[in-house]
C-alpha cells in the first residue's frame, strides 16, 4: 500500500512550516521519514543542496513524536541528561540546558519526579524538552499541543515561537489546532490521501479570526472539495 505520493517539500531556514490534513493523510509517516525513523521506498532528502541519508543528519534534528517516549525509572532531569549523553554533549552545558528547558516549560518543580508520575500534559512538555536538548537546527513536531490544557499550550507555543523568531531553527510540525498555525507558522501545507495538495507562505503572525477562517476554508476545499 502506497502511503505517500510525489511529496516535494522545502523547509526554509529559520521558518515554521505547518502540515495540516485529516487523520490518515500521511503526515506522521512523512515526519518519521524526515526524522530518519522510516526508510522510504523511493525519493531523496537534500540538506543545503546535498543528498543525504537520514541517519547522517540526526545530530541536527530534534524529533518530538505524538506519543511521548521515555525511559522507565528516570526522573525529568535524568531523561534529559541521558539523551544529552547519547548526543555526546558536555555534561555541564547539558545540565544548564536541561534546567533552562524545564523552567521554560513549567516543569522546574518536577525536575526530580519520575516521569511515570507526571500528568499526560507534563509528559508531552517533557517530550518537547528532550527533542531540544542538543540544540537542533531542524525541529520536527507531531501535534505538539494536542490534548494540552490552555496553560500548557501557551508554554509550548511560546517556546516554539521563540525558536522560530530568535534562533536559526527550522520547524516542521503537524497540528489540528488553527491557533497553532496562526501563532507559529510562516508557511503551511495541506496533505490529503498521501499527497501534498497545497503549499503556500503564511507570514502573518498574531491572533486573527479572519486568518484562521482562511486556513479553515483552504483545508476544507483541498481535503473535502468544499468551495471556500
Amino acid at each position: 500500500m502506497q502511503v505517500l505520493r510525489n511529496i516535494n517539500l522545502t523547509l526554509a531556514p529559520k521558518s515554521g512550516f505547518c502540515l495540516l490534513g485529516p487523520n490518515g493523510a500521511g503526515k506522521t509517516t512523512l515526519l518519521k521519514i524526515l526524522a530518519g525513523l522510516l526508510i522510504p521506498d523511493s525519493g531523496f532528502i537534500f540538506l543545503r543542496g546535498e543528498k543525504v541519508h537520514s541517519g547522517n543528519y540526526r545530530q541536527i534534528i530534534g524529533y518530538c513524536p505524538q506519543t511521548p517516549i521515555f525511559w522507565k525509572n528516570l526522573n525529568c532531569t535524568e531523561q534529559l541528561l541521558f539523551m544529552s549523553d547519547l548526543y555526546g554533549l558536555n555534561r555541564k552545558s547539558a545540565r544548564a540546558k536541561s534546567e533552562y528547558l524545564l523552567k521554560t516549560l513549567g516543569l522546574e518543580e518536577k525536575a526530580k519526579t519520575i516521569v511515570q508520575r507526571l500528568s499526560g500534559g507534563m509528559q508531552k512538555r517533557l517530550n518537547l524538552a528532550i527533542s531540544l536538548i542538543h540544540d537542533p537546527k531542524i525541529l520536527i513536531l507531531d501535534e505538539p499541543t494536542a490534548n494540552l490544557d490552555m496553560e500548557s499550550k501557551e508554554l509550548v507555543r511560546s517556546l516554539i515561537n521563540s525558536l522560530v523568531t530568535n534562533d536559526e531553527v527550522s520547524i516542521l510540525y503537524t497540528t489540528h489546532d488553527l491557533e497553532d498555525v496562526d501563532l507559529i507558522s510562516s508557511e503551511i501545507g495541506i496533505m490529503s490521501k498521501g499527497n501534498l495538495v497545497f503549499q503556500s507562505e503564511f507570514s502573518e503572525y498574531g491572533k486573527s479570526e479572519s486568518l484562521r477562517k482562511k486556513i479553515k476554508d483552504l483545508y476544507l476545499y483541498h481535503t473535502r472539495g468544499d468551495e471556500p
